[in-house]
């Protein structure tokens, strides 16, 4: 896969997370966080146990670098290579 698709696909990942915690922390019926998300029951199962241990400040955080990753790419700050793996240095960092 391309770099800047492989940050693509983290970036939605961490976005999905997020509202599901968000939802989760605003008490949001399971079945309206499935309608919300628009995924099947299987991934949003998957998605809910991932997203539980994190808050959502952190997670918040996580989409902000990806977002900020993405951007120092196009806009031809960084190298692709050299910000992903940046990029994923600082993530799996804040996952210990």
């Amino acid at each position: 896969e391309a770099r800047i698709g492989i940050l693509a696909l983290i970036a939605r990942q961490y976005r999905q997370l997020l509202h599901v915690r968000l939802m989760q922390d605003g008490k949001v019926p399971q079945g309206e966080m499935m309608k919300r998300l628009g995924v099947p029951s299987f991934i949003f199962n998957r998605l809910q146990g991932q997203a539980r241990p994190y808050d959502a400040q952190r997670l918040a955080r996580c989409v902000a670098l990806c977002e900020e990753t993405d951007y120092a790419i196009k806009s031809g700050r960084m190298r692709e290579e050299a910000a992903l793996e940046r990029a994923m240095l600082v993530l799996c960092a804040r996952q210990a």
